[in-house]
């Protein structure tokens, strides 16, 4: 069973890294400039796709909940629920996205990583930062593969197969 499991995260980061599935990507900022920026800079990325967008926090929870997303592109302040309340939120969810803060005030991060944000970038956003940001969230890390599978990687690795042996009847 965890040989399956492993083979299935395996699976799913090579889909993804083919292409065969972008990721889902919810930008979320209280300015529609800024929304706008976002989006024409994910949507120059392969293997991601915005599938919405949201102008609050409570907005942006009702969006997750409805596209699933897998990346949530979230602003701190905005009017109503700010960004960290709606990352508590999204962290409840049954399969929370990765959230990614993208903000102008650097002092809200040690409250960010509080609320299991995934990154941290400063406004304005540069194309060289986002791509960073989302390669580093978009590989599985060992705490997480044994989070999942119950194996650290070492013991996966020595147990892969090398080789298949087959016995034939004559």
């Amino acid at each position: 069973v965890i040989y399956r499991v492993m083979e299935f995260l395996h699976l799913k980061e090579t889909e993804i890294a083919k292409g065969s599935r972008p990721m889902k990507v919810l930008v979320v900022d209280d300015e529609k400039l800024a929304r706008e920026r976002l989006q024409r800079m994910v949507s120059t990325l392969d293997n991601y796709e915005v599938v919405a967008e949201a102008a609050s926090g409570d907005e942006a929870v009702r969006k997750a909940v409805e596209y699933s997303p897998d990346i949530v592109l979230l602003d701190i302040r905005m009017p109503g629920s700010d960004g960290l309340q709606a990352a508590d939120q999204l962290a409840g969810l049954a399969s929370p996205p990765a959230v990614i803060f993208c903000t102008a005030f650097a002092d809200h991060a040690i409250e960010a990583f509080d609320v299991s944000a995934a990154g941290y970038l400063l406004k304005p956003i540069r194309r060289d930062a986002l791509i960073d940001t989302l390669g580093k969230i978009g590989t599985v890390n060992s705490v997480q593969r044994r989070a999942v599978t119950g194996v650290d990687a070492v013991s996966y690795d020595c147990r892969a197969r090398t080789h298949i042996s087959a016995k034939t009847r004559r």
